[in-house]
């Protein structure tokens, strides 16, 4: 019962992991900005307009997949497990589509990292929205949805019972009689629903900040954040080559990063802020692991088209000569992972009403059994 009761205080600060995929994606936008600088006028120009389109978008999308043209990888699966596995993640792609509060642009929602609430359900009351939609074949899969606090999530159950070779349904028949309505939301393909602003103002023991554990580090400022970003992007630039080729609206750049010496770099300055919660010797034992890699450098192309950044491409063979298994190396030849870039994507909504299965009840009957133990305080406050 403790992990079911540490996933359920868990998921309640989406908040923190919606600024955590807005923190990563302004190192996206940190690191395309910076490519501007390099090439011809046009090319330059070309940059220039793209990060501007891309910081001014009220709504972004990176569509991430798995290209495997010399069937590389699928050739080195061993077993029948793997190959299936292999041929899933092929023909599936991860959207992540980010949906800033209000007014707010892509660039101002990612530039300028925030503070803890004092209020956490008036913020997730005015958060924004994000939406992950895990896809195969063009049908969906798995989706989450954020809509200002309200977390939606739907999976498809035959799709996922492909990749798992286990009947899923069947599985769901053995659920205790109080999961009733979300075995039922599952089975028929709707969205489960919670709504966490509306939990927070019923349990206030969810509103107390996790303090952190033994050895732990609390949550850096926001003026480290912006410190880190800065090197983090100057460690780039003193770590990667970058060549520009155009033709015609489309301009590529091709970035040969240097990936220990970078990634060094950046153990150094998270270090140096705190920023991952963690005894010190964690982040020794990562840096000491670095230095097994090779000197070698990770290839990425991004590509500008009709002045909107459009593609990243990073060549996963590049990536694995790093490490020192050969078949490694032989089965990622010609394997590439694609994040395509939209900043016209549609905004993110919430599914309709009907199609939706509201668990709070279901919810509020587990958290007053916890709270009135005691035991919700403890876990949400980080205690034992």
């Amino acid at each position: 019962m403790t992990e079911d009761r540490t996933y359920l205080t868990g998921a309640v600060r989406p908040r923190r992991r919606v600024m955590g995929s807005l923190t990563a994606s302004a190192l996206l936008l940190v690191g395309l900005g910076g490519l501007a600088g390099c090439g011809t006028a046009d090319a330059k120009k070309s940059a220039d307009t793209a990060a501007a389109n891309l910081s001014a978008a009220k709504v972004v999308a990176f569509t991430m997949s798995l290209k495997d043209p010399k069937g590389s990888l699928l050739a080195s699966a061993t077993t029948a497990e793997d190959k299936r596995v292999a041929q899933f993640i092929e023909s599936s792609s991860l959207t992540v589509t980010i949906d800033p509060a209000g007014d707010a642009t892509f660039g101002s929602a990612t530039k300028t990292p925030q503070t803890a609430p004092e209020d956490l359900g008036a913020a997730l009351k005015n958060s924004g929205a994000m939406r992950l939609d895990l896809t195969r074949s063009g049908k969906s899969v798995v989706g989450l949805t954020i809509v200002n606090g309200v977390i939606y999530a739907r999976v498809d159950l035959a799709e996922l019972s492909t990749v798992s070779g286990q009947q899923l349904s069947k599985q769901l028949a053995d659920a205790p009689p109080m999961l009733a309505p979300a075995v039922d939301g599952l089975k028929t393909g709707k969205w489960l629903s919670l709504d966490l602003p509306a939990l927070l103002a019923k349990y206030l023991e969810l509103t107390k900040p996790a303090s952190p554990g033994p050895g732990g580090a609390a949550t850096p400022s926001p003026q480290a954040l912006l410190g880190l970003q800065s090197k983090l992007l100057a460690a780039f630039e003193a770590n990667s080559a970058k060549t520009v080729t155009t033709s015609g609206d489309q301009t590529e750049v091709h970035l040969a990063v240097k990936a220990k010496a970078f990634l060094t770099a950046v153990v150094d300055a998270i270090a140096a802020i705190g920023a991952v919660p963690g005894t010190a010797s964690s982040l020794s034992d990562l840096k000491s692991g670095l230095r097994s890699l090779q000197d070698g450098t990770v290839d990425v192309i991004l590509t500008v088209k009709a002045d909107h950044y459009t593609s990243a491409v990073l060549d996963l063979q590049s990536l694995a000569k790093l490490g020192k298994d050969p078949k490694a190396v032989s089965a990622t030849a010609g394997a590439q992972l694609r994040v395509d870039i939209n900043d016209q994507a549609a905004a993110v909504t919430a599914p309709a009403a009907g199609q939706v299965v509201d668990l709070n009840s279901l919810a509020q009957s587990v958290l007053s059994q916890l709270s009135a133990d005691g035991t919700l305080s403890s876990l949400a406050g980080g205690g034992a």
